[in-house]
């Protein structure tokens, strides 16, 4: 929560609601919804379904996920007046496994300012061969790279 709150360029709420129920029969532990007051319902959700796979392969495979209704979030957009972005710079942060939450949600923090100032941005786990990716990431056109590295 604390990394959505570091993040948000708009004024919306999340909220932990720890009774809801999703209705569907498959998941078997924590789930969420994404709702949206201009829509009127879930435009999102998902959760754990540890033994979805399992029915379908016959291997006991733990599982999470979820799905998101893009063409209701993008009709709520349009309706609002919303335009695409230009295209600005290209910034890769590369982080290192194992960064704080504390460090996390100031680094996408300071990603999201870039974005709002126009860069696209990536927020991407730093290889082991990291000059290998940055030479990747030059192809697609990135061309300031951020490191960030554990404490």
């Amino acid at each position: 929560m604390d990394c959505v709150s570091a993040t948000k360029s708009c004024d919306f709420q999340l909220v932990y609601d720890p009774t809801l129920v999703r209705g569907m029969s498959y998941y078997t532990g924590p789930i969420f919804e994404i709702t949206m007051a201009e829509f009127g319902s879930s435009v999102g959700g998902g959760g754990r379904y540890d033994h979805m796979v399992g029915s379908f392969t016959n291997l006991n495979v733990p599982a999470c996920g979820f799905s998101i209704g893009f063409e209701r979030i993008v009709t709520i957009l349009l309706e609002q007046g919303f335009q695409v972005p230009k295209t600005g710079n290209k910034v890769a942060f590369l982080v290192e496994k194992g960064l704080s939450g504390e460090a996390l949600a100031r680094m996408f923090a300071q990603a999201q300012n870039q974005r709002l100032a126009g860069a696209t941005v990536l927020v991407t786990l730093k290889n082991k061969n990291a000059r290998h990716q940055r030479e990747q990431l030059e192809q697609e056109g990135y061309t300031e790279f951020l490191q960030f590295y554990k404490q």
